[in-house]
């Protein structure tokens, strides 16, 4: 086990650099100016940044405020930064590049492990961001607790490992450091267009023919949507690719799909029935997890296996994107998910060091197949684990089986933009929840409006998509609130173009699109532990509803020129709250539930020459080109139409189809919102 740690995170002042924390409490100035030296000889123009341990445990028996001895401590410099020992152990410090540092350290004898909540869940991805400019990438695959219970402390605890190996990052801005992190750990291709429309799905769709007659009613309705997704049951035997009798031409069925511009996506398990051909087929060769109806992702012969004899066949008859559900992975019954691996022995060694790793390497062995059998259709893939370097495999994570409450919807707002600030640039929750509240929801108006909030803020993450088990769960379905349903929709597609530009910035420039307000307002300290707002790409300020009943809510507005009320295009100063106005009929003059109180933000830009605003409170005037113009720019110059979904919803609203050419002239959705 590697053993309990005390880490402070430490900088000199100097040049650029900023305190990002308070000062290492021992007496090793010298050691900490004398690193910090070598490390800044050893590296051109870096700034000088140094991370010190504690390699020690403090007495039982101490005072926060007190401090342990120091232990003896010498250092010589390396060819790539630092060596110390600390009494008796070792520490390496590298610089990988002037903003990143690599130290690992050797163990201490191994103590029992404590009971704190473990940094191993659907989603483990061990990376701490500091709005102080700073981040921390804890490089290890075990299950690790974590303790953040104390201002000045960190306690970081993992099961196994080799060494104590973490990565310090210096920014100072977010959007720098995650950018580190993905050089790190991989950057995020750019998805399918038709992802970042609308998903319909359910548990479950029980046949061929309910799939079909769904699709053509939104296509008989005008009602926009992208992809319809076909959830578990629909196998003969879980871990087979033949399908039950209610599914009795999928290639066809899929044909005629596509034929109406409908994507597809199919839900594939890493775990199987002991009956299926495919599971005797694992366990002849030791493909299976030891004790476990799961495959060995970690064995690359596995993966080849799980590929050419499951995903392959189905992706043969015209899947679009698969659903890699229960990939954390979970046993097979009764489901017992998170951290099954951490006392198995799998292909790359002991479970206990790589019990979080699962998911990566099951979305790796995926993307490389499906690269290496074509490369006329992008990787899409969903599911609810993730770890450290997946967001480099065209895997979009959603918050899993989540409860259908205000409670859950509040939640999911904050999970979403602490995922955002993980590195992990998609993310999509269940609209309505998956477990709803009683048997009936869909006679309750109180869950009409709570699925309309929740699909409004749905509509703003960067991948829309509705889940649940509900009988129904189309659009239709919410009788009550089905204006509001669908003019959202359409609002997701008039900001295609927009949406589509932002993919761009993240493929391209390691972008974020769902974004904490303390990514772009850093050092305001009033937006740290704003959880319920979030900038949608560089223009949109988004606060949903998050109460049910209500009329009104309170945000922050952060410093800006000024912001725009998207419903009325009243201004407002920024830099203070206001009591907002969330009434349920405003937009247009629809009958339309209103989620949030939407603002498009000025351009701190100098102007040219004002001009007056459109009704939608978007803004006309001419600025000089920012970077969301610039990447509309790329954009148009890469694809001089953007349609809207793949010529998936009817006919066009007007003047959505092209983005403007004049790049002194594109101010933030002026379009998109027409």
């Amino acid at each position: 086990m590697v053993r309990k740690r005390v880490f402070r995170l430490s900088s000199l002042v100097q040049r650029r650099a900023t305190v990002v924390g308070d000062t290492v409490r021992i007496e090793a100035s010298q050691l900490c100016h004398a690193a910090a030296g070598s490390v800044q000889r050893c590296t051109t123009g870096i700034s000088v940044l140094f991370l010190s341990s504690f390699l020690w445990t403090t007495p039982a028996k101490a005072q926060l405020w007190e401090v342990p001895p120091l232990p003896p401590v010498t250092y010589t410099q390396s060819a790539d930064g630092i060596n110390a020992t600390i009494g008796s152990e070792n520490l390496h410090i590298s610089v990988c590049r002037p903003d990143v540092i690599h130290i690992v350290a050797t163990l201490e004898p191994s103590i029992s492990s404590r009971g704190n909540p473990p940094w191993m869940l659907d989603v483990a991805i061990p990376l701490l961001l500091s709005s102080k400019g700073y981040g921390l990438m804890w490089n290890s695959a075990s299950l690790t607790n974590v303790d953040n219970r104390f201002p000045l402390e960190l306690n970081i605890d993992s099961l196994a490992g080799h060494s104590i190996d973490y990565y310090f990052i210096y920014g100072p801005e977010l959007d720098q450091i995650v950018h580190e992190y993905r050089s790190l750990t991989g950057h995020t291709p750019l998805l399918p267009k038709w992802a970042y429309g609308f998903f319909q799905s359910k548990d479950r769709y029980v046949s061929q023919n309910e799939v079909l007659g769904i699709a053509d009613r939104y296509r008989k309705e005008h009602i926009p949507l992208d992809a319809v997704v076909q959830d578990w049951y629909w196998w003969k035997t879980e871990g087979d690719p033949t399908f039950n009798s209610n599914f009795t031409d999928v290639p066809d069925e899929l044909s005629r799909l596509h034929d109406e511009h409908i994507h597809t996506m199919l839900s594939v398990w890493g775990l199987f029935d002991a009956k299926a051909e495919n599971y005797k087929g694992f366990e002849a060769q030791n493909f299976l997890v030891p004790d476990a109806h799961v495959y060995d992702a970690t064995n690359p012969k596995a993966r080849d296996f799980y590929w050419n004899n499951l995903v392959s066949k189905l992706f043969a008859q015209g899947w679009d994107a698969f659903w890699l559900d229960s990939a954390e992975p979970e046993e097979y019954w009764p489901h017992m998910g998170d951290a099954i691996l951490q006392n198995k022995q799998v292909a790359i060694g002991n479970g206990a060091e790589y019990t979080n790793v699962f998911p990566f390497m099951h979305t790796t062995g995926i993307q490389q197949h499906w690269k290496a059998t074509t490369d006329r259709k992008r990787v899409f893939l969903l599911t609810r684990s993730a770890f450290l370097g997946q967001q480099r495999v065209g895997a979009t994570v959603w918050s899993g089986d989540v409860y259908g409450s205000y409670w859950g919807l509040r939640h999911q707002v904050a999970a979403g933009l602490n995922f955002a600030l993980s590195g992990y640039p998609y993310w999509t929750t269940d609209i309505g929840g998956y477990w709803p509240p009683h048997d009936e929801p869909l006679d309750d108006p109180k869950f009409q409006e709570l699925y309309a909030r929740w699909f409004e803020y749905g509509v703003f993450c960067p991948i829309f998509r509705t889940h649940g088990h509900r009988p129904e769960n189309e659009i239709w379905s919410f009788d009550k609130v089905e204006p509001i349903l669908i003019k959202f929709d359409k609002i997701r597609y008039r900001l295609m173009p927009y949406i589509y530009s932002l993919a761009w910035r993240v493929t391209n420039g390691d972008y974020t699109i769902q974004r904490p307000l303390v990514m772009d307002w850093r050092t305001d300290p009033r937006v740290r532990d704003i959880g319920d707002e979030f900038m949608f790409g560089p223009s949109i300020l988004v606060a949903p509803v998050l109460q049910g009943d209500a009329s009104h809510r309170t945000l922050y507005l952060p410093g800006s020129v000024a912001w725009y009320d998207f419903w009325t295009g009243q201004a407002h100063k920024g830099d203070r709250e206001i009591e907002a106005d969330a009434p349920l009929d405003r937009i247009h003059s629809s009958c339309v539930l209103v989620q949030f109180f939407l603002l498009v933000r000025k351009l701190n830009m100098p102007t040219k020459s004002q001009q007056a605003r459109s009704n939608c409170g978007s803004i006309r005037e001419r600025t000089a080109p920012s970077s969301y113009i610039r990447t509309q720019a790329i954009a148009t110059t890469m694809r001089k139409e953007f349609t809207l979904s793949s010529l998936c919803i009817g006919p066009r609203p007007t003047g959505l189809s092209r983005l403007e050419t004049e790049k002194d002239n594109i101010p933030a959705c002026r379009q998109a919102f027409r």
